[in-house]
């Protein structure tokens, strides 16, 4: 286990962060995830908005053209930050290719030619294919969603304050009718 996380630790250090312009670009690659994040959320209220069948025309119109706008600058922003995943991806692959046939080449020619062409190719792929498969899965794809997630919870607890203050504003409401509901305003004002 702790030879694992010390490989996962030294891949990170040297295709992830060892390369400084990606190191530099990895937060505005955040924010724009983030940013894509709040506007997907924005889509799906929207969207429900535009189903709405109690909302007016107007309210419906200004919806449906507010979720396009919604649509095109979030998905505008994901195509950014999936491109810098991409190229992100790419270069580290890149750098792990590199690193890995210099590894084959810094061993003697003996214990090269016991080895074998073909194996040493089999094993330079697959360690590519398995930081291909870590950097996709953990750094892109676990990322994004944890931080969708992040945004998800913050947005319904935004809207469980507003419910809870439309809570409250209905106990008090059933308690003013509730006192006022047995005596009418008119009999009120009668018994003087």
């Amino acid at each position: 286990m702790q030879n694992a996380i010390n490989k996962t630790r030294r891949y990170i250090e040297q295709y992830i962060t060892s390369v400084r312009w990606l190191r530099n670009l990895m937060i505005p690659a955040l924010v724009a995830l983030v940013t894509y994040n709040f506007f997907e959320i924005r889509i799906y209220q929207t969207m429900a908005d535009v189903t709405n069948k109690d909302s007016e025309g107007n309210s419906k119109i200004k919806s449906a053209m507010m979720f396009c706008v919604y649509f095109v600058v979030g998905y505008t922003i994901k195509l950014g930050y999936e491109l810098f995943n991409a190229y992100f991806v790419a270069c580290s692959i890149k750098n792990a290719l590199t690193n890995f046939f210099g590894d084959y080449l810094k061993i003697s020619y003996q214990s090269f030619t016991k080895i074998g062409i073909g194996e040493a190719q089999y094993n330079i792929n697959r360690r590519v294919f398995a930081l291909i498969e870590f950097l996709s899965s953990v750094c892109v794809d676990f990322a994004s969603n944890f931080l969708f997630f992040l945004i998800a919870i913050g947005s319904l607890g935004n809207e469980i304050k507003s419910a809870r203050l439309k809570g409250n504003f209905t106990l008090v409401h059933s308690c003013i009718y509730d006192f006022f509901g047995y005596c009418p305003v008119s009999e009120i004002n009668c018994k003087n």
